[in-house]
């Protein structure tokens, strides 16, 4: 199987799970929303393609509601490869939302950032999963610090913008040193805001074709 044909099957996987929403329990639907779009990610070795399978059937047992099955394939996946950032994400996830075990599935997915790309780049899923790991283990102070390097890289990423929300989390101000309420600093977050609308509607608009 190639790298394409695998990131199909996790996408794939991924889909069944969303697309049976109607009945999945609250326990399922709070791990699939914890794993948010974190499928294994690329292929560099035979032991990534095994991560990748193991991830695949955690997602199957997800959509049949298996919460202790799939529990097991990310623990798996973990045992496959101990230092796949995106395998010790999705296990310490499960970890905490399956097995109650708050303080080893923090230590997973703090483990998966550090294994992560370095600030200031990143992986958005990794510090997505240790954001929500943060607040469902009552950790704001850690949530709020993954959320900011997760806004870095996606500041309008609309999950990323709930948790900030839900743990009220606001934008910086665009000049730190002013109060938020400053003139300045109102009119700059405006401008700011329209720019980022701009850039994103110029960056879905449709392609037209060269002309002639």
């Amino acid at each position: 199987m190639s790298q394409h044909d695998d990131e199909n099957a996790q996408a794939k996987a991924l889909t069944r799970v969303r697309s049976a929403t109607d009945v999945l329990t609250p326990e399922v639907r709070a791990v699939t929303a914890a794993i948010g779009n974190m499928t294994a990610g690329p292929v560099s070795s035979e032991r990534d393609r095994d991560v990748n399978e193991a991830l695949v059937e955690a997602d199957a047992r997800l959509a049949a509601c298996d919460t202790e099955g799939a529990h097991a394939a990310h623990e798996r996946a973990f045992q496959l490869n101990t230092t796949h950032p995106r395998a010790l994400a999705r296990y310490g996830l499960t970890l905490i939302l399956v097995k109650h075990d708050r303080q080893r599935g923090m230590l997973f997915c703090e483990e998966a950032v550090r294994r992560g790309p370095p600030p200031p780049s990143g992986d958005l899923e990794l510090l997505f999963a240790l954001a929500r790991a943060s607040i469902l283990c009552g950790s704001r102070g850690q949530a709020a610090r993954a959320l900011e390097r997760a806004r870095l890289l996606a500041p309008d990423d609309p999950r990323i913008n709930a948790e900030a929300k839900q743990i009220g989390i606001r934008r910086r101000p665009v000049i730190p040193f002013l109060s938020r309420n400053h003139v300045l600093n109102r009119w700059l977050g405006e401008l700011r805001a329209y720019l980022r609308r701009e850039s994103r509607r110029h960056l879905e608009a449709p392609k037209l074709p060269p002309a002639g």
